[in-house]
């Protein structure tokens, strides 16, 4: 995971005031890694937005939006959010606490 506030797409898709570009290179699951990852922030965030996408400009009508609270995210719903071709079907999942 790395800071990637510049990128001209990430900006297109979000107005988020932080922008990161995660990139699963190892045999761990991302679904796994993310949702440790998510429980363990020490700081205290309110919202934050996960997209899976391509980035390419293209219409946003047809992206599929889910807003769920971290508490009650379970692996399995981050493993079928990162399966599904982001080509065709990018979406977003709001990630909130409290």
């Amino acid at each position: 995971m790395y800071e990637d506030n510049q990128n001209p797409f990430a900006r297109y898709y979000s107005q988020k005031k932080y922008i990161y570009k995660i990139e699963s290179l190892n045999s761990e699951s991302l679904s796994t890694l993310m949702k440790d990852f998510l429980n363990n922030i020490k700081t205290d965030y309110k919202e934050i937005e996960l997209w899976h996408t391509w980035l390419d400009k293209y219409e946003m009508d047809e992206v599929g939006y889910e807003k769920i609270n971290c508490s009650k995210l379970a692996v399995d719903k981050l493993d079928a959010f990162f399966e599904t071709n982001t080509y065709l079907n990018p979406k977003v999942m709001s990630i909130y606490r409290h």
